[in-house]
């Protein structure tokens, strides 16, 4: 039974290494589940609240924990999830929202979209017969980049319609290095 065990375990780990054919070398995990109030249309989203980086020789935060640093070159899989969200009952049923999350490189390279099953982050409409939290949508997605040494990933709101209150909450940003 031991050598049993012993093979399945060398089995799994041999493809963990930096030749891409593993799961990842290291990875790095930003979360935060306070809510972002959207201010301005595409400005950085804030992962401030609770942060793990298995290398910082990878990955590094600025200190507005909006802007991730990835230090080396190779490819790397992303994953965002977010809740958009109404926190108060819009004034009438004209107002409403749609919110689109994007991820930058280097602050100004469209590289991806947060989407949900049926298209935008959300379409967030008035819903006056409720006094709190109308309207959420979650949004997410996940894909595979080539990134070059100290290149840079944000992600970035923007909204059309009332943003009054338009916030995000419950952000989590995953980035593996596979190579």
């Amino acid at each position: 039974m031991g050598t049993i065990t012993r093979t399945i375990a060398n089995n799994l780990t041999s493809g963990l290494g930096a030749g891409g054919g593993g799961l990842y070398t290291s990875i790095a995990h930003f979360q935060s589940h306070f809510d972002f109030t959207i201010t301005t249309s595409l400005t950085a989203m804030d992962f401030g609240a609770t942060e793990y980086i298995s290398d910082a020789n990878d990955f590094s935060i600025d200190t507005d924990k909006k802007i991730v640093t990835i230090a080396n070159a190779g490819r790397y899989e992303i994953n965002f999830t977010g809740q958009a969200r109404v926190s108060n009952a819009p004034t009438n049923e004209d107002d409403w929202s749609q919110m689109y999350i994007y991820a930058y490189k280097n602050n100004s390279t469209f590289i991806q979209e947060a989407r949900t099953e049926f298209g935008p982050i959300s379409k967030i409409f008035s819903t006056a017969e409720n006094s709190t939290d109308t309207g959420k949508s979650i949004g997410a997605c996940s894909f595979i980049y080539q990134f070059a040494a100290n290149d840079t990933i944000q992600w970035k709101v923007e909204y059309m319609g009332d943003s009054t209150n338009m916030k995000m909450s419950n952000r989590n940003f995953i980035i593996k290095r596979l190579s």
